[in-house]
């Protein structure tokens, strides 16, 4: 007995306690039906009904049969709804994945904004690196992805910002004087970390002394703003509102401010899908105005 349809029929044939009853409410033959209850018996070894000239009478294990097939037809029951319900969450949720500057800077506000539009959608935040973020978009554990810098797999990608590398330091500095002083790091990206490498070793023949290895950006930020040495950031929103901060946009051989641009990222296959596609049209509306004012202020 391994069909969801021997568990119906039982349960019929037990509130019936007639087998033709039971054929016609489950649209079969009676010969059909009664053929299949043998087969059943057969199965389990055991009498499930006696037959008189009323209809059946249920065996005390034919009873315990019935109990279990009610069980097993209310959990597979609640197991489809189960299903059901997932499959409706996920196809409303969009799973993201973050760079942690980008998450603490510009997506609780867009989050909020994002959802007094569509409370329907539900948004699924892993803050981790943006190396990270974006193998998780290449391998599909991840809808979208909001990265720091170019990514070494090909993607959809919509700017969203440009940050410049910036030295910051508690008052005035020369360039020149940087190696001699200690120097404050945060957590970066590798992206990120290897532009502040190749602007120092452009620079200078000694490599940085590094005072402090911190783990996020506004620690380093307090750092600094406490006199502990200098940093080299490419996140501006962080130490934007630190008045006294002395802040110095490095720049390259050229003469040209160096930039990091910030993206968002995804599959083409994936922005198919109706609540990513409404995501990423919403972020497009958003960031335009707020970065290129921005970006008008920073300069």
């Amino acid at each position: 007995m391994q069909k969801l349809g021997d568990y119906e029929f039982l349960i019929t044939l037990y509130h019936s306690k007639n087998l033709t009853q039971a054929a016609q409410a489950l649209f079969v033959s009676q010969p059909a039906l009664t053929k299949r209850l043998q087969q059943i018996e057969h199965e389990l070894d055991t009498v499930i009904v006696y037959r008189n000239v009323k209809g059946v009478q249920f065996t005390p294990e034919g009873e315990y049969i019935v109990q279990y097939a009610m069980r097993s037809l209310e959990e597979y029951k609640e197991l489809r709804r189960a299903l059901l319900g997932l499959h409706e969450r996920k196809e409303t949720t969009i799973t993201i994945a973050s760079a942690g500057s980008l998450s603490h800077e510009i997506l609780p506000e867009l989050f909020q904004r994002f959802g007094e539009l569509h409370p329907d959608i539900h948004l699924i935040l892993h803050a981790i690196g943006s190396g990270e973020a974006a193998q998780r978009v290449h391998n599909g554990q991840a809808d979208l992805a909001f990265v720091c810098g170019d990514q070494p797999w090909v993607f959809e990608q919509d700017f969203i910002r440009q940050e410049y590398m910036t030295m910051i330091y508690s008052k005035p500095v020369e360039l020149a004087d940087l190696p001699f002083l200690p120097r404050i790091d945060s957590r970066m990206s590798a992206n990120t970390k290897n532009m502040i490498t190749n602007w120092w070793q452009n620079n200078f023949d000694i490599p940085p002394r590094i005072g402090m290895n911190v783990p996020s950006i506004q620690t380093c930020v307090e750092m600094v703003t406490h006199g502990l040495g200098y940093s080299i950031l490419m996140d501006h929103r962080v130490y934007q509102n630190e008045s006294g901060l002395y802040r110095c946009i490095l720049k390259d051989n050229r003469g040209e401010p160096i930039a990091r641009n910030d993206y968002l990222i995804y599959l083409a296959e994936t922005a198919q899908r109706p609540p990513v596609r409404t995501f990423i049209e919403f972020c497009r509306t958003y960031f335009g105005p707020k970065f290129d004012k921005e970006r008008k202020n920073h300069h």
